[in-house]
């Protein structure tokens, strides 16, 4: 049974019990009502003098016209029998009078009883008439019946017409409120066919049914952002797996030639296979790189660092740049320091930091760089600017990916693979720094990386 129904059916119910209790209340009220009425009439019938003339005439016409007599009236001779002085009802068509026991007269002596006979039912009050008289005063209840059977009817009806009604009104206003939440059943089944840009109409905010609506709409906003995530790690997977198989397959086929070359037949000559074996050499070293790359990126992404140690960061950047110019002697690389910088961190990947920098400058520019480094109380700021032509704010984000290369070609004279800065920002975040690129002051581009000098890293 769905919610809807049995809300109706709940609420539908406990009207219609409270209806009839209100119902029986009042009939029993009014019937409570009238017994008392009957009962004072009762009273002062038998209050009257008692006179005969009275007794017989002004009694029986007390509250009664000459057609109608309400009371009857009666008296308990010697004998216990009763003599009836006067029936009630229609003076043409008098009403049986009620056959009393010992017992009942007895206990309508002091107080009204209700006596039971076939047609119709009594209310009975006895009092002493004189010595050894006793006078009955007896009122039929057909007209109460009557009167209390047509209130039951009408307080049934008044109760089906009020259920009937309040069903009504609850089922408008029950499906009225739920309307709602047969929109999110909608959006829901919406979803799971795969439109997670389907959204829950919003209601009444502050409500029950608004809150949810706000809870479900975040939670389908954080499911389309996981799922797009998803999707984006599995094409940048995908990518990333052409890639490798591509920079792997380039120096395996060069081997592949070269050895073939070696297992010729006589007609090589000794520098054509002294050329192989450099060739292949060159290529395994290559292939070595790469593989050696994707091996440090793998441990960076499990988060698996060295241990750190305090250093001089400028002796770690005076001692790489002294080993760079010596391979590069056309490249001056300038550096902006205090003497002395503390921090505490992975030698060994800071210095493939600087490396993969530098590395970076000499495949894109054909000039130098400067590196300017600024501690504060907290962390260190590197600058490194190059010479170079720069690189547009469209391209620098991507640059970051794993073997984005700006030249598409891909040949080895533009060298790397196109894991160089990718390896930087991995290692870079490991020590819970920022990098960010931006344009120059000398009109190439500036790498600046930011790093804790307390960073604590967990071995």
């Amino acid at each position: 049974m769905k919610l809807r129904t049995r809300l109706v059916a709940t609420v539908t119910a406990v009207i219609t019990v409270a209806s009839g209790l209100i119902g029986t209340f009042s009939v029993t009220t009014a019937y409570q009502n009238s017994i008392t009425e009957i009962d004072a009439g009762l009273r002062q019938v038998l209050a009257a003098p008692r006179d005969e003339v009275l007794f017989a005439k002004g009694a029986l016409n007390f509250f009664a016209d000459d057609v109608i007599v309400p009371v009857a009236l009666g008296v308990v001779l010697n004998d216990g029998s009763i003599a009836v002085v006067r029936a009630a009802g229609s003076v043409y068509e008098p009403l049986p009078f009620p056959e009393l026991t010992t017992t009942q007269l007895g206990e309508a002596q002091s107080k009204p009883i209700t006596v039971l006979s076939s047609s119709p039912n009594y209310r009975v009050l006895v009092a002493e008439g004189g010595p050894g008289v006793d006078l009955i005063a007896a009122a039929p209840l057909s007209s109460v019946q009557e009167q209390i059977n047509l209130l039951l009817w009408r307080t049934a009806l008044a109760v089906i017409f009020i259920s009937i009604i309040a069903g009504v009104l609850v089922w408008w206003f029950v499906s009225t409120n739920l309307a709602p939440v047969s929109e999110m059943v909608s959006t829901a089944d919406a979803i799971a066919g795969g439109d997670l840009n389907r959204r829950v109409p919003q209601t009444e905010p502050g409500s029950e049914i608004g809150v949810l609506a706000s809870a479900l709409n975040r939670m389908i906003s954080s499911l389309q952002y996981s799922v797009s995530q998803r999707a984006e790690s599995e094409q940048q997977m995908r990518r990333f797996l052409g890639d490798a198989s591509h920079e792997l397959r380039t120096p395996l086929t060069v081997i592949r030639g070269y050895a073939e070359i070696l297992n010729s037949d006589a007609t090589t000559t000794a520098d054509q296979r002294q050329r192989a074996a450099q060739r292949i050499a060159a290529e395994s070293a290559r292939m070595e790189r790469l593989v050696l790359d994707l091996l440090n990126l793998a441990k960076l992404d499990e988060g698996k660092l060295a241990t750190p140690e305090i250093f001089d960061f400028v002796e770690l950047t005076t001692a790489v740049l002294g080993d760079f110019e010596v391979a590069n002697p056309d490249r001056n690389v300038e550096i902006v320091s205090p003497a002395q910088i503390l921090i505490n961190a992975d030698k060994q990947q800071l210095t493939q930091v600087l490396l993969n920098a530098l590395s970076n400058v000499k495949q894109h520019t054909t000039g130098g760089a400067r590196i300017t480094l600024e501690p504060t109380a907290a962390s260190l700021r590197i600058l490194i600017d190059d010479f170079g032509s720069g690189i547009s704010a469209s391209e620098r984000q991507s640059v970051f990916q794993r073997f984005h290369r700006l030249d598409e070609s891909r040949t080895r004279e533009t060298g790397g693979f196109g894991l160089g800065l990718a390896i930087l920002l991995a290692i870079v975040k490991s020590h819970a720094g920022e990098v960010r690129l931006a344009a120059a002051p000398t009109g190439g581009l500036r790498i600046e990386i930011t790093l804790p000098l307390g960073v604590q890293l967990d071995e």
